[in-house]
């Protein structure tokens, strides 16, 4: 599997930010004439970041996706230490495009462990 992270030397409590409706929100599209299933989770310090949600990744133009932060706290990550606030991993063989990856406030008020 092919991995990549976006990390920090520190740790970050982001237990508030699960708690108030956050989404880690990205831009993806896959470069292939089929959709793409890829893993994206959230990661504490010295832990294997093996919890993680499977997101399908649409084949064509560039869409957006949003997972709730309180997915990844029930999945069991410790959101007071977050070192890897982005992870995404995929088969060796999947080609995908990711882009303009932030936190924004939920836009529906309904919790989407999906990407939808």
């Amino acid at each position: 599997k092919d991995e990549l992270r976006i990390s920090s030397a520190n740790a970050s409590d982001m237990s508030r930010q699960s708690n108030g409706a956050m989404e880690l929100t990205f831009a993806a599209k896959s470069y292939t004439n089929e959709a793409a299933i890829i893993n994206i989770g959230m990661c504490n310090a010295g832990t294997s970041c093996n919890k993680t949600l499977a997101i399908t990744i649409a084949a064509g133009d560039w869409q957006e996706y949003r997972v709730s932060l309180s997915c990844f706290d029930k999945l069991g990550v410790d959101m007071t230490q977050i070192r890897s606030a982005f992870m995404v991993n995929a088969g060796s063989a999947t080609d995908i495009g990711i882009g303009n990856v932030r936190l924004e406030s939920d836009l529906d008020a309904k919790p989407g462990c999906d990407g939808k």
